[in-house]
């Protein structure tokens, strides 16, 4: 059995306007940027859930076995991030639209993010 994940508290505000070079919380756009990278697995500028799940799941705990519940969890999680965020409902997040969860996914992402980063 996979590592679980702590339960999912409800997604905060984000300060700011959440347009590309406006000040959104406390991440930096170039930080914002760097992580939009990362999970943007097949580089065509916009991220999917299933990039976002895949991208989140490696940077945040290294890649191990998920069990089900954790991995229920995380869809979970993803939605409210997507409905937050994916304001023309395309179904992907513009680096524009993941400017308004940047401050979200770092914080979920935590220290270990840098090591287990996607490569």
């Amino acid at each position: 059995m996979g590592p679980k994940l702590a339960p999912l508290a409800p997604l905060a505000p984000i300060k700011g306007k959440g347009a590309v070079g406006a000040p959104v919380g406390t991440v930096s756009e170039a930080r914002a940027r760097e992580v939009f990278d990362q999970l943007d697995i097949n580089k065509d500028g916009k991220l999917q859930k299933d990039e976002l799940r895949t991208g989140l799941w490696k940077m945040s705990v290294g890649g191990t076995d998920a069990s089900i519940d954790s991995m229920s969890a995380a869809d979970r999680y993803i939605d409210q991030l997507f409905a937050k965020a994916d304001l023309n409902l395309s179904g992907e997040l513009s680096l524009e639209e993941f400017m308004k969860i940047a401050d979200e996914v770092v914080k979920y992402l935590g220290p270990q993010a840098e090591m287990n980063a996607v490569s």
